[in-house]
């Protein structure tokens, strides 16, 4: 009988864990290819933060240049033991104080963006999260592309908030002719835009 009641705890344990993957799997595709992704929520309070810092930029330019300063100075990369890919904007701001991966630093970017082209009146402007893979070995990274009129620009303000922090010059936004050739260029397969 013991054996039987064994053997039905390590039965439902597996359904278990096949059931949450399942549900991890179906949320985590729900951001791919341009889904419903937490990259676009934005609170009250994290809106009048970001207003507050930001509001006042003249362009989205000078948007893209004073969000990528303030990223190499406020910003921390912290790798953490589990991760999945979830954004809370108010958890990132007001309580983990803008430490954390390079899909929150992305995220960030991107709802800073839009809320401030949204509140601006910039009716050309355009964010993307992209999630890509480097080929050979596997490791990913999360970027934005920005577009403003007709002209796309690279934003990576965790490579950015690296090369400030180890006394190097960042990048900045740098305008994209072609996002595949960029992505190719740079040996990266893009597996998600949101």
């Amino acid at each position: 009988m013991r054996k039987l009641i064994r053997l039905l705890q390590v039965l439902l344990i597996v359904a278990l864990a096949v059931i949450i993957a399942f549900a991890f799997n179906v949320v985590h595709n729900q951001n791919y290819k341009g889904g419903y992704s937490s990259a676009t929520i934005c609170t009250e309070k994290a809106r009048n933060f970001i207003l507050k810092e930001f509001g006042d930029c003249k362009s989205p330019k000078q948007l893209l240049a004073n969000l990528n300063k303030f990223a190499c100075k406020r910003f921390t990369y912290v790798k953490k033991g589990v991760y999945l890919q979830y954004f809370d904007i108010d958890e990132f701001i007001f309580e983990d104080n803008f430490h954390g991966l390079c899909w929150d630093f992305a995220c960030f970017t991107k709802i800073t963006v839009l809320e401030v082209a949204r509140y601006n009146g910039w009716q050309d402007v355009s964010a993307l999260v992209c999630d890509a893979e480097y080929t050979g070995n596997g490791e990913k990274h999360s970027f934005n592309f920005v577009t403003i009129g007709n002209t796309v620009y690279h934003i990576d303000n965790t490579f950015d908030n690296t090369r400030y922090k180890n006394g190097e010059k960042p990048h900045g936004a740098r305008e994209v002719l072609n996002k595949d050739l960029y992505l190719q260029v740079n040996n990266m397969e893009l597996i998600n835009y949101h």
